[in-house]
């Protein structure tokens, strides 16, 4: 499976919500009195991080799995 679309969509959302946080909390919308939104930003940015983490160690476990499947167990691998 290529997951290299899935950690560019990841990346894009985690930089869209890192802009959200920079304008939230220290540009214009500060101002607007949204300054909670730009944490809301920083949190569900730091789950997506997260989630990004998980892929790819869920990736480097499906790839060992799949180089070890060509090794034969147990009776199969008995020479005659």
């Amino acid at each position: 499976m290529n997951y290299r679309l899935y950690y560019s969509v990841l990346a894009i959302i985690i930089l869209i919500q890192g802009y959200f946080f920079y304008y939230f909390v220290f540009s214009d919308g500060k101002q607007g009195g949204l300054q909670f939104m730009g944490f809301v930003s920083l949190i569900f940015g730091l789950i997506l991080v997260y989630v990004i983490i998980m892929l790819v160690k869920h990736q480097r476990r499906n790839n060992s799995q799949k180089f070890n499947e060509h090794i034969k167990k147990g009776e199969q691998r008995r020479l005659k």
